[in-house]
């Protein structure tokens, strides 16, 4: 196995560089550049009498042995000791607080340990904490921070996919989108599927059926055509259909499919009838928001130019006459709902879909915000994580949507 550079160092230390590599003095001094400049930052705001007394900085390893020896990384592991858990975003908070309280007699005791015990990993060494009850109390003030994300309300990215396609108006494939796939590594058993010609079809699930339907392996030589002349024509693109309800017409006879979308606007149906107090949404893609700015005749009743990516108006005027506007939701962007425990929890948008044509189909993913990270596949059963495939679950999970700023403090959403 190849070892990196740093960790290479670290195994064939000489004896007499330990005392050079792993003093107090050293350890002190964290020479990163983001370290550098922030203490240069820092160091303004203080008289030059105390500045060298209120701004220090240490390295990250002492940081880790801090923790490791007052047993703090078991706060972000419902008490279970290990190694910290970075897929909890309130690490960096209790990182803050052991730097905050890392004294120079402390970084001295946990060195010249290191330094008696070389090349073996020394037992634990013991440091007092700051105060009795340290580690309870950063326990509790954890369990109150509230991570504020930034916002994904720009209108930003591609406005539509690459591929171009054509629609189909006559024959069997009447009615669908057609465009030209290229045979190489990437084109998959599901492509195979919906290519239109037939007898290309089966020659090109045959290569893929004798390659164990990789196509990295059916595709390395060329697939080819028979004729009545016995000649060999080489098959390197063929054409596929698709069905799909969302294509946008960019030219007269080119049809591409939308971009990501932006955000989703829900609404409350006040008509009577069936409908009346459930509710409609309605997914607008970064697509149809560009559009919405650029075209300066959307103007709203009152004769007033409306906010031009949130529009709060009634989408479905066919449908129902009177609706209520609940609440808009763009990625990251925050709601106060019950979790699993039937607790109050903030979970933040990570990503939504749904049928553009439908007014209630919906699937959107939600991780509480303190969630960094998700290892694994995700199901119903995940912790902190919720999927949402009804508008029936905006009810039942009594959600609203919230702002958390910088300090934490959340606000109910002027939406």
């Amino acid at each position: 196995m190849m070892l990196q550079s740093p960790k290479k160092e670290r195994f064939f230390v000489h004896n007499e560089e330990i005392t050079e590599k792993y003093t107090p003095d050293r350890l002190l001094q964290d020479t990163s550049y983001i370290a550098r400049e922030v203490r240069s930052y820092l160091k303004r705001l203080y008289q030059a009498n105390e500045v060298e007394k209120c701004v220090k900085t240490t390295k990250g390893g002492i940081t880790a042995e801090l923790r490791n020896i007052w047993g703090l990384n078991a706060i972000l592991r419902e008490g279970e000791l290990g190694p910290k858990n970075r897929n909890d975003l309130r690490h960096h908070a209790i990182d803050a607080a052991v730097i905050a309280v890392t004294e120079p007699g402390m970084i001295k005791k946990i060195t010249d340990k290191l330094q008696k015990n070389w090349p073996r990993r020394p037992s634990r060494t013991v440091v007092d904490e700051p105060w009795d009850g340290f580690g309870l109390e950063l326990a509790k003030a954890a369990e109150k921070i509230n991570v504020s994300h930034r916002v994904l309300r720009k209108v930003k990215g591609a406005l539509h996919k690459e591929t171009n396609y054509w629609k189909e108006t006559n024959g069997p494939h009447a009615g669908k989108y057609i465009t030209r796939k290229e045979l190489n590594g990437k084109f998959t058993d599901s492509w195979a599927e919906k290519i239109c010609d037939e007898t290309i079809k089966k020659l090109v699930k045959e290569r893929l059926a004798q390659n164990e339907n990789d196509p990295r392996k059916a595709f390395k030589e060329s697939l080819y055509l028979p004729n009545e002349k016995r000649k060999q024509i080489p098959i390197r693109k063929v054409r596929v259909s698709q069905s799909s309800k969302t294509m946008i017409k960019l030219k007269p006879h080119i049809w591409v499919e939308p971009g990501s979308n932006h955000h989703v606007e829900i609404f409350r149906v006040k008509d009577e009838g069936r409908y009346k107090g459930k509710l409609v949404r309605k997914i607008w893609t970064t697509w149809d928001v560009e559009k919405r700015m650029k075209d300066c005749r959307f103007i709203n009743k009152e004769g007033k130019t409306p906010n031009l990516i949130i529009t709060r108006e009634n989408p479905y005027l066919d449908n129902f006459k009177k609706v209520e506007f609940i609440m808009s939701l763009s990625a990251v962007e925050t709601v106060e709902m019950l979790n699993r425990q039937g607790k109050k929890a903030l979970s933040r948008v990570i990503k939504m879909s749904g049928e553009r044509d439908s007014m209630t189909n919906i699937d959107i993913l939600f991780w509480e915000i303190q969630v960094g990270k998700v290892e694994g596949k995700i199901n119903k059963r995940t912790p902190n994580v919720y999927r949402i495939t009804t508008l029936q679950d905006f009810d039942e999970l009594k959600m609203k949507k919230v702002t958390v700023d910088p300090l934490g403090r959340v606000r109910w959403a002027n939406d």
